[in-house]
């Protein structure tokens, strides 16, 4: 054990605590490393464990919540994680329209905001493909893809407008974006506009500070939801046909195309629930999910219908899928089973953006990659969610495997066809890469190592503002640079100089 774990008070060492820590069950790849666990009380420890850790050159990790499906948190260097769970209050919600928003800690879950927000008939909106007890700041801050993304477009994905960080100087900064005009001192956090390194480099969660609070947008709650239903064996056709009505109606909340398994891991609550639904799934089942009140779905529905009828695809209501219909409106207002899945079927997420007319390209060479590997059908799930009617997509291959993560040793994967997993998840960005699908977000140190060589004057200067920030490279080192740290602007002007 490290010998500056006893100079810091309330830092916790116990293996059975540190275990937990250690392997990540959503994201088994990497062994994270952890010496030691702190637990803030307030957000002032946050700026206590900064210094101590500034004095001893120690690596600091945020940790908000245990669905890290990327290995976001992983510590490959050893240091303490800053489990910042317990700093979970709400501390004011804003309900006039032309501010409305909400002041959090890190702690706050979107199943606590949420329910806190029904008082004013407000709501967070809900991330894709995470449960309700996640973190909301930390989600919002890694900008991860939002369920109502064709309605509010991807320029809601940064949900955030202003937030505090701990920086590793020992100090609090504001920073953001757009300013509130909802009163407060002038230049006060949360109410003007500040640097935003959360939107300037994406992934960096943790490798320039710890955000400790944060103002998020808020919207109104809707009355209800009804869904549309169209199903087939032809992703490509079925997505180009939803695009084309919900551009030309300008409706829709959400619309998603999903396999038989990524959709069953929606509604299933069992592995039984799990391998009925995968057996019973159309192909590709399509869904329009509208919110509102009974007179607006009305107005948007009979428009959905009448532009499907002009294009041949047949729209089906709720009548014709009674049970998912069910399971679908429990899960756009408390996300659960897409959390719960990981116990009967788990899986990798290899993550992606691109545009409606390049995905039947990408999916073509993917599918010729999994060929090439003998990775089995029945291993492979995919998603195609709609962002800005139609604009672009965020997609998702997950990749199922035995057994369960928490019984995986990551010194020795599983192997899926003729890779394990590790390499698989690696060989399936490399080749998203190549076939020019977006990666948005690097979101763990594998994904990070593919993309920043392919753009070396972009990383050279994150890592000159990070040696700025974080000369000693203690926060969160792995997450971008793979410990690497900062460059000094003057070594590289020598290095110029050399060169020339």
């Amino acid at each position: 054990m490290a010998d500056w774990t006893k100079k810091f008070e309330n830092l916790i060492t116990d293996d059975k605590i540190l275990s937990k820590f250690r392997l990540n069950k959503f994201f088994p790849l990497i062994e994270s490393k952890p010496d030691a666990v702190f637990v803030p009380e307030k957000k002032r420890d946050i700026l206590k464990i900064i210094k101590f850790a500034q004095k001893n050159k120690i690596p600091l990790i945020p940790y908000s919540s245990e669905w890290d499906f990327h290995g976001s948190t992983t510590a490959l260097k050893g240091g303490i994680i800053v489990d910042l769970r317990r700093l979970s209050r709400i501390e004011k919600v804003r309900e006039c329209f032309d501010g409305m928003s909400a002041d959090l800690e890190p702690g706050v879950t979107f199943r606590k905001l949420n329910e806190e927000l029904m008082y004013y008939n407000l709501r967070s909106l809900l991330p894709l493909r995470l449960p309700a007890d996640c973190s909301v700041l930390s989600t919002y801050y890694g900008r991860n893809p939002l369920l109502e993304a064709n309605k509010y477009g991807y320029h809601q994905d940064w949900m955030i407008l202003t937030y505090q960080m701990a920086i590793s100087k020992g100090i609090f900064v504001g920073m953001g974006s757009e300013g509130l005009e909802t009163g407060g001192e002038p230049g006060d956090y949360p109410y003007s506009p500040r640097a935003d390194l959360g939107r300037m480099f994406l992934g960096s969660i943790g490798a320039f500070g710890i955000v400790s609070r944060a103002t998020v947008k808020l919207k109104y709650r809707p009355e209800k939801y009804e869904f549309l239903f169209t199903s087939g064996n032809n992703l490509i056709e079925i997505l180009m046909k939803l695009r084309k009505i919900t551009i030309s109606t300008d409706a829709g909340q959400t619309v998603l195309i999903a396999d038989p398994k990524i959709l069953a891991s929606y509604l299933a609550k069992s592995r039984q629930e799990y391998s009925d639904f995968r057996d019973k799934l159309a192909d590709w089942t399509g869904i329009i999910a509208i919110a509102g009140n009974d007179e607006y779905i009305e107005v948007e529905k009979a428009d959905l219908l009448e532009a499907a009828n002009r294009v041949g695809l047949q729209l089906l209501g709720e009548e014709s899928y009674p049970h998912i219909t069910k399971l679908l409106r429990a899960e756009f207002r408390v996300p659960e089973n897409v959390g719960r899945c990981f116990d009967f079927a788990p899986h990798l997420r290899i993550e992606f953006y691109t545009t409606a007319g390049k995905l039947e390209k990408i999916r073509a060479i993917m599918n010729e990659f999994f060929k090439s590997i003998k990775l089995p059908e029945d291993n492979i799930g995919f998603i195609a969610n709609s962002l800005e009617m139609g604009r672009t997509y965020f997609c998702e291959y997950d990749i199922y495997y035995d057994p369960p993560a928490e019984k995986i040793d990551p010194a020795a994967l599983p192997t899926i066809g003729e890779k394990n997993l590790h390499d698989l998840y690696e060989e399936c960005y490399k080749t998203l890469i190549n076939a020019n699908a977006v990666i948005n977000v690097p979101r763990n140190i594998i994904t990070a190592q593919l993309l920043y060589p392919r753009v070396p004057n972009y990383y050279e200067m994150m890592r000159v503002l990070k040696y700025c920030l974080d000369p000693n490279n203690i926060m969160h080192p792995s997450i971008i640079f793979g410990g690497q740290g900062g460059i000094d602007p003057k070594t590289i002007q020598i290095a110029k100089e050399v060169t020339q």
